[in-house]
């Protein structure tokens, strides 16, 4: 019986060193493709026929740009290890020609400039992981971590995390993809090179067209900058300082910069700007040499803390290329609300919500809506103007208690809507919106 139990523990060890000894691989190998193990990753790489999967099998230092030829489909299964692009490396650690799809929850760092470099005709999927860069490189693309070129295609899904210390994240001429990933630079005008002349770039830059679902993009310059065509999907873009106190004052300019002609169709998000830009959350600008007015910019809902529009007077009003049918606004967008909707300062914050109405609202009256499970109902009265003052008064009565409320606008020429809600009421109580006028100063 003794010899019996001591034969089973025996085939129990033999067992778990044969799985032991599978796992292991020789001193200086990095990766493998199937069972063929390789020294380097661009040996796997040259290696490598379509369909084919490069697995990582430890931590990699690359040392020249590594091709991702035209013609060929593989994958890099990072199987969460690190690559590491020596800083004798003056290109990206990737060249993209052909399709790679990046996996396997792994790092990819490069300290003398990007990761990525998505040429025309190649596409690029990362599905996770983080990539690091810290170079800087001027002219076109600087030295973002993700540069794409025209006719290229990426895709970035939920949870990547792409970051650069000096330059850009995300450097976009192609057609690229953004999910819930986390964009981050912490690039600004207080870098200077060895001639002094300024080292920044914002976060995010889409000059070809990009669709944003739920992305996270901070940086100090700027959040994101669109200069071709950008629909946005929830998200948050902002421009933040560093605390910790590597320069003097602000150096954070806009959330969202739009110019170059750029059309931008935002259905959701948050914007928030810095104190460098004049708290611009969202500016529609042609500053730049050479730039003009971004042309279209649509807004259908958001959160938008601080200024809407451009900076300069003459253009408030059609210039401004923006139209609003929704979001909350910090600062009164009136200017550039669509006439189907209305602007009223409706919360505790004093904050200004567009709303959308219905096409049988479009007319001056009262609306209400459904009583609720709280049997309360909401009211909106519009009226209803051929000129908005800059101040306006609405006298709210509900039969027993009267309330005057006092709204300062931005004053507009031209035949307008404006209107009050009251939210919350009783179902058993009914209530009367007036507007006794308004006043004009200046």
């Amino acid at each position: 019986m003794k010899t019996k139990k001591l034969t089973a523990m025996l085939a129990v060890c033999a067992m778990s060193a044969f799985a032991f000894a599978a796992a292991v691989h020789a001193e200086g190998e990095v990766a493998q493709i199937d069972d063929q193990k390789y020294t380097t990753l661009q040996a796997a790489v040259e290696a490598a026929k379509t369909g084919d999967t490069i697995e990582m099998i430890d931590n990699a230092t690359v040392t020249a740009n590594i091709d991702i030829p035209s013609g060929i489909t593989l994958t890099l299964d990072m199987n969460g290890n690190t690559i590491t692009t020596d800083p004798v490396n003056e290109e990206r650690t990737f060249d993209v020609y052909g399709d790679m799809t990046v996996t396997g929850s792994g790092k990819i760092t490069c300290t003398s400039y990007g990761v990525f470099d998505v040429k025309e005709g190649g596409s690029l999927t990362i599905e996770n992981g983080t990539y690091e860069a810290a170079g800087y490189r001027r002219g076109s693309g600087g030295g973002a971590t993700l540069r794409t070129r025209p006719g290229s295609i990426t895709v970035v899904k939920d949870g990547v995390t792409i970051f650069n210390e000096i330059s850009g994240a995300v450097y976009s001429e192609g057609d690229i993809e953004l999910g819930a990933c986390k964009l981050i630079s912490t690039s600004h005008n207080g870098r200077k090179d060895d001639d002094e002349a300024g080292l920044y770039s914002y976060c995010t830059q889409i000059l070809g067209e990009g669709e944003l679902n739920g992305t996270t993009v901070q940086g100090i310059q700027g959040g994101l900058y669109v200069g071709g065509k950008a629909t946005i999907n929830g998200g948050t873009y902002t421009a933040a300082d560093l605390t910790d106190g590597s320069y003097q004052g602000s150096k954070a300019f806009y959330g969202l910069y739009i110019s170059n002609g750029a059309s931008v169709t935002i259905n959701d998000g948050v914007f928030t700007g810095g104190a460098a830009g004049g708290n611009y959350c969202v500016l529609n600008s042609d500053n730049d040499t050479g730039m003009e007015l971004g042309k279209s910019i649509i807004i259908y809902n958001g959160t938008f803390n601080g200024k809407v529009g451009s900076k300069d007077s003459d253009k408030k009003v059609a210039a401004y290329g923006i139209t609003a049918y929704g979001g909350t606004f910090t600062e009164d967008p009136m200017y550039f609300v669509d006439s189907s909707c209305v602007s009223m300062q409706v919360n505790d914050e004093g904050e200004y919500v567009v709303i959308p109405v219905s096409e049988k609202a479009m007319d001056s009256g009262t609306y209400k809506t459904a009583v609720g499970d709280d049997d309360t109902y909401d009211q909106m009265s519009l009226f209803e103007v051929s000129t908005v003052p800059n101040s306006v008064t609405y006298a709210v009565n509900d039969g027993i208690n009267s309330r005057n409320f006092v709204f300062d606008y931005a004053h507009v020429e031209g035949i307008t809507k404006l209107g009050l809600i009251v939210t919350d009421i009783p179902d058993d109580t009914n209530v009367t919106i007036e507007m006794q006028g308004g006043q004009n100063n200046g």
